[in-house]
């Protein structure tokens, strides 16, 4: 059975209001008046057709924040912003020359209706050339040829490209790029004798330690290029770095050691799994691993200098 709505008393609404707005000295939110009379959203709705209506009703003017702005206003605004700045304003000088709290005068509204600031400033050169043909300022404007649209000209985004097949403990190809390698080294580094610190985009890209005896480590700065000779192409100052992890040694005269992975990989070919790819297709639930079936081991000793 469909819930009742109790009726609504348009009368006693509209004298409460205005009781409430006396009793308080401005006018009241929605919120509140709901909090104070017990009605609910939908029974201002349905009696006056929302919240604005019953402020009307009430003999109060329409609350007018979240209303839309027509194009004239807004292109006025930044019409008379430009003449009080004598120039074509910047987004920036747009919003210091607004009235501070006035939210609809600064940039949200006009990048919500046109985008980028150079898609506002075409928008206000086609709206003065029909409105208003003397503005001084119009020659600074842009034209709507001028900026291209992100969305619709955007180039496709480039086809990736994968390495040679190599199914090595689940990654499929070969490294084609830079963060391939990292992740083949993240792989491979426990076999290694490598414990990971840190990684980040600045120069070295790595910090970590290796061991060096049963108790004993060494902190190694390491830096990661697809081939060895790159990092003399990107100009890396060799006095800050101790290790070179690559894909491919190619920098015969390399004055720092170099860790080159597609070596390491081959001499484990040995380990390389099966597919795991055509379960994937199929969508068949993944089985057990087989490092799952195995007892778990005791936690590793801790890293110390």
């Amino acid at each position: 059975m469909p819930r009742l709505v109790p009726a609504v008393d348009r009368d006693g609404c509209i004298a409460r209001m205005q009781a409430l707005t006396a009793e308080r000295g401005r006018r009241v939110s929605r919120a509140e008046f709901c909090a104070a009379t017990g009605l609910s959203n939908f029974q201002l709705i349905r009696e006056f057709g929302g919240y604005n209506g019953l402020l009307q009703a009430s003999g109060f003017a329409p609350h007018l924040a979240n209303q839309k702005i027509p194009d004239d206003d807004l292109l006025c605004r930044l019409r008379d912003a430009c003449l009080s700045a004598g120039h074509v304003v910047s987004q920036s000088e747009f919003d210091r020359l607004c009235t501070r709290g006035a939210s609809q005068g600064r940039f949200k509204p006009y990048h919500r209706r046109w985008g980028r600031w150079p898609n506002v400033l075409a928008a206000l050169r086609v709206w003065v050339e029909k409105n208003d043909p003397g503005f001084i300022h119009r020659a600074g404007l842009p034209g709507v040829e001028a900026v291209p649209d992100p969305v619709r000209h955007r180039a496709p985004p480039p086809a990736r490209r994968y390495g040679a097949p190599m199914n090595f403990r689940g990654v499929l190809h070969e490294p084609v790029n830079e963060p391939g390698v990292i992740l083949l080294f993240g792989v491979l580094a426990r076999d290694l004798g490598f414990g990971i610190e840190s990684v980040h985009a600045s120069f070295p890209d790595c910090e970590a330690k290796r061991r060096t005896g049963v108790d004993t480590w060494e902190r190694v700065r390491i830096e990661f290029e697809y081939e060895s000779r790159n990092f003399k192409v990107h100009g890396h100052d060799p006095e800050a770095c101790d290790l070179i992890v690559c894909w491919a040694h190619t920098w015969p005269d390399c004055p720092l050691p170099v860790l080159e992975l597609r070596a390491e990989v081959e001499s484990r070919r040995h380990e390389v799994l099966p597919p795991v790819l055509p379960g994937w297709v199929r969508g068949a639930a993944p089985r057990p691993s087989a490092l799952e079936d195995r007892p778990r081991a005791r936690p590793a000793r801790a890293i110390t200098d």
